[in-house]
């Protein structure tokens, strides 16, 4: 799959066209550019449904102000969030898992 990085002050329709070109199976997303952004923005990007239906992984790299009621804020519109410090590796374990479970819902949902 094709890997792209759009930034997050892109505006939401060149994003849109840049996700629906790619067709991703997630999203990972800088928390720290999420944060100056704000979730509003990202509320208004998945009022598209490809982009609704595609998993979100929220990432930092470092100490993040605020983690705990960030947290609560993402995870309530449903996105992933992996704030501690993570290896490569344990970013494609986390990436993989959220890929398979989406698979499988909607393999269940068509079943």
């Amino acid at each position: 799959r094709p890997v792209a990085s759009v930034p997050l002050s892109s505006s939401i329709s060149l994003i849109a066209q840049t996700l629906h070109r790619l067709k991703p199976d997630v999203l990972i997303i800088d928390a720290l550019e999420l944060r100056s952004t704000g979730f509003l923005f990202l509320d208004a990007l998945r009022q598209d449904p490809m982009i609704a239906a595609c998993p979100i992984l929220v990432v930092a790299s470092g100490s993040f102000p605020d983690e705990e009621r960030f947290c609560r804020t993402a995870e309530s519109r449903g996105l992933h969030v992996l704030l501690e410090a993570a290896s490569f590796e344990d970013l494609v374990a986390r990436v993989t898992e959220i890929v398979d479970r989406q698979i499988l819902g909607l393999e269940v949902a068509a079943g």
